[in-house]
């Protein structure tokens, strides 16, 4: 329930309170200043609104794992082949709207002792959207993945991951905007997600709102290889300091992507006053979507 989560979120509250004062919290450097304690406060209270808010709202969850290069194959078969096959039979019964599979193929490097990499390994995401939290959490206890070998009539190795995949988390965000009008029949083959820490994710989300009339106009006019536009805060984890709100630019090509990225400069002195965000997006990936449910 809201108060549940209200009463979670104070929690989460006095953790920061009592981290603080040692420099870090959950990896972010945080300010030890009384005025950067009173502005965490206030980052507390608007994302306790938020998530009040988001209990009728979609819901979209990114459960994200790490492929050796060497089981890619393998793994990419299996979804291909056997999952998308499940759950498309649920997003046909309604359980869930929507699925894909995604190859974070860029930023390419070393990040959390994982190589982001050719020939090395990569992060992939699996994304599903449920129309609201309620429909989250059935699937939480009742997943479409469950007795995959038995509902499709195969051997339990055939429907099985390489055993060297490693979970990175699951991440659950709702979705507070989205434009889609003038798309036609283009589908997103590549996405740019970006993410940053507002510390008013209200102001964010409203400055946001020219941004999406432009990708709107860009759709309609076929310009820039544009194919989606979507906005967010997260639900959960839910830890001070780390991302809380972000955007998501869907394109039909790699290079739509790096020219939209070329044009882009940063003024970080007008995402502080105008969207509340000191560092502005401070991250960025481009993902290649693999396979998806219709």
């Amino acid at each position: 329930t809201a108060y549940e989560i209200a009463s979670c979120l104070v929690g989460s509250e006095m953790c920061i309170r009592d981290s603080a004062y040692s420099g870090y919290t959950s990896g972010a450097k945080v300010s030890t200043t009384k005025a950067n304690f009173e502005m965490m406060k206030k980052y507390i209270l608007s994302i306790v609104t938020l998530i009040c808010l988001s209990l009728n709202a979609q819901i979209t969850s990114y459960h994200l794992v790490y492929v050796k290069s060497e089981d890619q194959a393998k793994f990419e078969e299996v979804e291909k082949k056997y999952h998308s096959k499940l759950v498309q039979n649920a997003v046909k019964e309604g359980d869930i709207q929507y699925w894909c599979l995604e190859k974070i193929i860029y930023p390419a490097g070393i990040s959390g002792g994982r190589s982001n990499m050719p020939g090395m390994g990569n992060v992939y995401q699996f994304v599903q959207v449920h129309k609201d939290i309620e429909a989250y959490i059935d699937q939480l206890s009742n997943p479409w993945w469950s007795d995959a070998a038995k509902k499709l009539k195969v051997k339990i190795e055939d429907v099985s991951w390489p055993s060297d995949i490693e979970q990175i988390g699951i991440y659950v965000w709702k979705i507070q905007d989205s434009a889609w009008e003038g798309m036609g029949d283009k589908r997103p083959k590549f996405s740019l997600y970006n993410f940053g820490v507002s510390l008013d994710p209200q102001k964010f989300l409203d400055a946001q709102a020219p941004w999406k009339q432009q990708f709107i106009n860009q759709m309609k006019n076929n310009e820039a290889g544009r194919a989606g536009w979507s906005s967010g805060t997260r639900i959960m984890p839910n830890n001070g300091g780390e991302h809380n709100v972000f955007t998501w630019d869907g394109f039909t090509t790699l290079g739509d992507v790096f020219r939209a990225l070329s044009g882009n400069i940063m003024n970080l002195k007008n995402t502080e006053e105008n969207w509340a965000m000191s560092n502005g997006f401070d991250l960025r990936f481009i993902a290649e979507k693999i396979v998806e449910t219709n």
